[in-house]
């Protein structure tokens, strides 16, 4: 699962990072979280879907989105 390497690679590069890390359920909680809250919205939003990164695809549609 992405989130367990994306919060290895981070608990390596900054052990400290320890004392506040999250269980991955928890990020994939929050994640759900904030999306019920932005559809709730009226805001526009733009999901991406990443499995590897860096994904170039993605900051492009991100760039997009955002009129860049």
């Amino acid at each position: 699962m992405i989130i367990e390497k994306r919060l290895a690679d981070r608990l390596n590069l900054y052990p400290h990072y320890a004392r506040i890390a999250k269980e991955p359920a928890f990020y994939i909680k929050q994640q759900k979280l904030y999306r019920e809250y932005l559809q709730a919205s009226q805001l526009e939003y733009l999901e991406i879907e990443v499995t590897n990164l860096p994904d170039n695809t993605a900051v492009d549609k991100i760039l997009k989105f955002i009129g860049e």
